[in-house]
């Protein structure tokens, strides 16, 4: 259990500790209020509301426990919304991508790709047609062919969606942008380096021009970035892209978060390489106090991005 007490909406605070009571089973968090990081948390928070203000609360609930990682209560919540009086089509099909969603966390392909189709179907067959939605459901599709190791069907959705995208939105907008960091994923493990670098710099462009800097998205397309110079041993890149990914994530994120540990890890791996043992131990160090995490890990594998339908 966690308590928190909100004292301001808009107050930035800095975490100084964080430490678990076992006999009470809960996490005592020491915080003091700051203005370090206060532009960046601004200007996020800013960004949220808006895009808050463009979905449908009821489904934004569903998608927020499914956030909490409570699959199960998230499959009933919206099994529940479907079986009721209250939504229209567009909310249907919404309801199973989100279902869709929760089957493929909890590791029911089957069930995932089910969904997923009817929720495409739905929106693609809409009148008028609802392209937008349907892509989505498309680039879920992909990233789900991309876990069961389905290569081609992934290409073939990924690229689907972004002829929808076209059909219907400008080329930057930021959905655009996340199915293009799965593309270029796909092509980095495919050793395409050079297709995955320019899915990756489109992405950035678009990134950069809609998103704040602190947005945890710019985070995953430069995690990504860094993972592709990894593994072409461009060591200096991948740095500069593991580094810029935390600095970021630092604004955002608590520095106990999980996320924080694997760009940490990450970038004791390039240290390593680079004959720097202090730098990479002092990484690891930091990664290692980090919650949940497994200083065991390999570098930190691709982020997909999967767009929500709300």
């Amino acid at each position: 259990m966690i308590i928190c007490y909100f004292i301001c909406i808009g107050t930035a605070f800095k975490i100084n500790s964080c430490t678990y009571n076992a006999k009470e089973n809960l996490w005592l968090v020491n915080v003091i209020a700051t203005d370090e990081g206060v532009d960046a948390a601004s200007e996020y928070i800013e960004y949220k509301k808006a895009k808050m203000t463009e979905s449908n609360i009821i489904l934004m609930l569903g998608h927020l426990i499914i956030e909490t990682r409570d699959y199960d209560k998230a499959e009933k919540y919206f099994n529940a919304m479907l079986n009721s009086s209250i939504p229209n089509d567009e909310e249907i099909a919404c309801i199973y991508y989100n279902i869709g969603r929760v089957y493929r966390l909890k590791g029911d392909y089957e069930s995932a790709i089910d969904f997923l189709n009817r929720a495409y179907t739905a929106h693609a067959e809409a009148r008028p047609s609802r392209l937008v939605s349907a892509a989505k459901a498309m680039n879920a599709l992909g990233i789900l062919c991309m876990e069961l190791n389905s290569v081609e069907q992934a290409i073939d959705a990924f690229e689907c969606a972004l002829k929808l995208y076209t059909k219907t939105v400008q080329g930057n907008h930021p959905d655009v942008a996340g199915t293009l960091i799965n593309l270029g994923n796909i092509y980095s493990q495919q050793g395409q380096f050079e297709s995955a670098l320019s899915c990756f710099k489109r992405a950035q462009k678009i990134y950069e021009y809609n998103l704040p800097s602190s947005h945890p998205n710019i985070a995953i397309l430069l995690n990504n970035i860094g993972n592709l110079h990894y593994q072409q041993g461009t060591l200096d890149l991948a740095l500069a892209a593991y580094q810029r990914a935390l600095e970021i994530n630092e604004k955002v994120l608590s520095p106990n978060h999980p996320v924080i540990a694997r760009n940490r890890h990450n970038l004791s791996k390039v240290y390593i390489l680079l004959g720097d043992q202090t730098e990479a131990q002092f990484h690891l160090k930091r990664a290692s106090e980090c919650i949940l995490f497994d200083v065991s890990a390999t570098v930190d594998s691709m982020q997909y991005n999967l767009t929500n339908s709300l």
